[in-house]
């Protein structure tokens, strides 16, 4: 049910109480006529045979996740990272598909839904490199062209690719070496002004770190630590309407007890608020995914523990009231 009492807007997406499941990595989509559906893994362990891919709608103007359903499910083949995402009048999902019980040997594939997410097609081959995964949204520049973050697995290294129709990326060309081999995974991008995009990387050196590209995508520079904390755990970055960014991610070089969202006025060179989502002492909160709806509001979901999947919503008003004494600097 929906938490009043918070200072933002929290209901529960799913919640396993009586399998020896686990369910993971949440990504959330606003359909066009103001529903919400959050997409995620759930199986017997990471990598199981009998993962798949679970969904579920909050329908326009309830407070409740209902309709609950497999999205996807290949017989004994794990399924893993769902990325949702709209692209024109159709919702897509990038997910990872394993050959084996490991996620180096994760393809990349896509499926499509053309009905607002009830239904779903066949899925595609998206990117076939053994050890491909993906983590946050998918971007469409100014220019027109979609940029596609994604990762390799075995080589902690991230990627993007560049194509001017997400139905043919396949082939398209696939860049960002930014000299961080075996330190940085799940690249997170928000297009800045003057034709720059803004990188951020979960790393395992406690914080993340950063990379820029100066012509659309097609370069970056070498990555380099930032002043965020991160303890190696994934982080979700977009830009909403205004211009500000917002940085959901794991305030700690060590560990996952808390998620946190930062707001950035300057394009990412400092980050001026703070505000907690939630702050324990001992758990799990981590893999945030992030939106603006239609109206302006902010919606999140998270897994807590690995056997919940989490929703808050808020308006950036209440970000703003939380201004930090001195700024984080980001470089």
């Amino acid at each position: 049910m929906e938490d009043t009492t918070m200072p933002y807007r929290k209901s529960i997406v799913q919640n396993i109480q009586r399998e020896a499941k686990l369910c993971h990595c949440p990504s959330i989509v606003e359909a066009k006529k103001g529903d919400l559906l959050c997409v995620w893994y759930e199986g017997a362990y990471e990598t199981s045979p009998d993962t798949v891919l679970k969904g579920s709608f909050r329908r326009k103007n309830t407070s409740k996740w209902h309709s609950q359903r497999v999205v996807l499910k290949v017989p004994s083949v794990p399924l893993g990272n769902p990325v949702l995402f709209r692209e024109g009048s159709n919702i897509y999902l990038i997910f990872s598909l394993l050959i084996r019980e490991s996620w180096e040997w994760s393809l990349l594939c896509m499926s499509k839904s053309m009905d607002e997410g009830e239904t779903w097609l066949e899925p595609t081959m998206f990117f076939p490199r053994l050890g491909s995964m993906a983590k946050t949204k998918p971007i469409k520049l100014k220019s027109g062209r979609i940029i596609v973050p994604f990762y390799n697995e075995g080589e902690l290294c991230p990627y993007v690719t560049i194509a001017d129709d997400i139905n043919r990326c396949l082939g398209a060309p696939f860049v960002a070496e930014t000299m961080a081999r075996g330190k940085v995974m799940q690249p997170a991008v928000v297009e800045l002004e003057r034709d720059r995009l803004l990188m951020l990387c979960r790393s395992n050196r406690g914080t993340l770190w950063k990379s820029m590209s100066y012509n659309g995508g097609m370069s970056w520079s070498i990555c380099k630590p930032t002043n965020l904390l991160n303890p190696y755990s994934a982080v979700d970055l977009i830009k909403i309407r205004t211009g500000e960014l917002l940085l959901a991610f794991n305030n700690s070089s060590t560990d996952r007890y808390s998620l946190s969202i930062a707001l950035s006025e300057d394009e990412g060179v400092t980050w001026s608020h703070l505000r907690d989502i939630v702050r324990e002492t001992e758990g799990e909160f981590s893999y945030p995914s992030m939106i603006q709806d239609a109206r302006g509001v902010i919606q999140l979901v998270y897994t807590e523990n690995r056997y919940k999947i989490n929703h808050v919503s808020f308006e950036l008003k209440w970000i703003k009231e939380k201004p930090l004494d001195t700024p984080i600097l980001t470089d």
